[in-house]
């Protein structure tokens, strides 16, 4: 892909995914990351950004144009904390406070653990 130019800064974007999909992109990517054991909610953005870029999926992106830092609506990261609370409950991943390598970097991160006991 071949870009006409770049912005720089942050970009905010919305996702043009319905609910059901951005639940399966999230539980996808948890399936990727299950032999490691855990998870970061910022790797996690990053990466549905990333998909939503190469899928042209991010509302409002413009083509050939090269975003240096692209980030959701606040709104957007509202919808991947709801569905990452309904995998929660349902004993897929859990919060681990414990294991948080990122903490001193990324202050506004979570790890999460997978429950490797339950079928994704």
């Amino acid at each position: 892909m071949s870009f006409e130019y770049t912005i720089y800064g942050d970009v905010s974007f919305e996702l043009s995914y319905n609910d059901q999909e951005l639940g399966d992109k999230i539980l996808s990517y948890i399936q990727s990351r299950k032999g490691e054991g855990m998870f970061t909610y910022l790797k996690l953005c990053r990466s549905l950004i990333a998909s939503a870029i190469n899928e042209d999926s991010l509302v409002g992106a413009q083509k050939g144009v090269y975003y240096q830092s692209p980030q959701l609506k606040p709104s957007q990261y509202t919808r991947v904390s709801k569905i990452l609370w309904k995998y929660i409950l349902e004993g897929k991943i859990f919060i681990d406070f414990y294991n948080n390598e990122y903490v001193a970097h990324t202050p506004n991160d979570t790890t999460f653990g997978i429950n490797q006991d339950v079928e994704l």
